[in-house]
């Protein structure tokens, strides 16, 4: 499916030859020589309905109208990563900067990735670094991917933010949940790995009352109970969009029988364990009577261009090198790449015509 949805699609990536790249980017197909990847500027059109148009470069065939096709939208996902010479102050500004070019040059969003401790990742808040992007873009939604529920997140507040994100972004915020998966980070919290499946359950369930009831609440968990809670602000979109982070078999049938879109990670398992898993939310999604139009898949995929192969594989060869060297990261920073939003059909939030 994954391969099918590149076929359709060859090389319409808007990017920045510098700074963006070094985040890792979603791929596209070559043109003509291989390595070589075409870009395509963007321009805002019938901004009301937020969509837009890609803009051919010189020479290029026109881009497919999104009837023709699977639509493929590109975004990036942003740890934030700490780099040598740089204090965290001035790191934070040159990622602004870059999210600003991201809103400039048409991608559909930007996720921000919640890490803990190891110093390789500077967003430990992710609705908070959404916040501070929604003062600096106009057009660019933008993602927390994701907030992990069981490290002391109380669900109300986590609702509470996201509907102060929405207002502060006039209605781009994409909500990703996630349980976690790094043992260093539960070390920290204090909160025991074996716990997050229920810690996560627990807050997941207020998540989703306090987003459908937003005056007078009550609920009631182990972990969590409160009466009357009403949610200030009210957010700009009713619902939130939420997404869920997929990794085992029954997180994908979870996210299918609730009717999210998911994130999902294809380094972390074979493609056919991959193809398998999303065949298992598609058919779930289904079964539980979900419009399938409203169906997405978002794929964290590792990716750089340049004006060749020897030169990208070089350099994102080296960048690796470096992030795998920083204390406390014992994961290759697999997720850390560009999420790619891929949805059946057309939306009217998302860009139309970047393949």
């Amino acid at each position: 499916m994954v391969a099918d949805a590149f076929v359709r699609h060859p090389g319409t990536l808007a990017r920045d030859g510098r700074n963006v790249n070094r985040g890792g980017m979603a791929p596209s197909l070559d043109s003509g020589e291989r390595g070589v990847a075409r870009v395509t500027p963007v321009a805002t059109s019938e901004e009301r309905r937020g969509r837009l148009t890609a803009i051919a470069p010189a020479g290029a065939p026109p881009a497919p109208e999104p009837e023709e096709c699977d639509a493929m939208y590109f975004s990036q996902l942003v740890p934030c990563d700490r780099r040598e010479g740089q204090s965290s102050q001035e790191r934070y500004e040159q990622q602004l900067a870059e999210v600003r070019l991201m809103d400039q040059l048409g991608y559909w969003a930007c996720w921000f990735a919640e890490h803990h401790f190891a110093g390789y990742a500077l967003v430990p808040d992710c609705l908070m670094m959404a916040a501070a992007a929604a003062r600096e873009t106009r057009r660019l939604r933008l993602g927390a991917g994701v907030v992990v529920l069981p490290f002391q997140h109380h669900p109300i507040r986590v609702v509470e933010q996201a509907a102060m994100v929405d207002c502060l972004s006039g209605g781009r915020l994409e909500l990703g949940l996630g349980r976690g998966y790094q043992p260093h980070e539960f070390l920290g919290f204090g909160v025991k790995l074996e716990e997050s499946q229920a810690r996560f359950d627990q807050s997941l369930g207020v998540v989703r009352q306090a987003l459908a009831q937003l005056d007078g609440l009550s609920y009631s968990t182990p972990l969590f109970q409160g009466r009357q809670a009403s949610i200030w602000p009210k957010p700009v979109q009713n619902p939130i969009p939420c997404w869920g982070a997929s990794i085992s078999e029954a997180s994908f049938a979870r996210y299918g029988a609730l009717g999210w879109p998911i994130l999902t990670f294809p380094a972390n398992q074979k493609p056919e364990t991959l193809r398998s898993q999303i065949d298992t939310y598609r058919r779930v999604y289904r079964e539980h009577g979900h419009d399938p139009a409203r169906m997405r898949v978002g794929l964290t995929m590792f990716c750089y261009l340049a004006e060749s192969a020897a030169e990208a594989n070089e350099t994102l060869r080296a960048r690796h090198g470096e992030v795998l060297r920083l204390p406390g990261q014992h994961h290759p920073g697999r997720r850390e790449a560009a999420a790619l939003a891929l949805r059946p059909d057309p939306d009217p939030r998302a860009p139309v015509g970047v393949s």
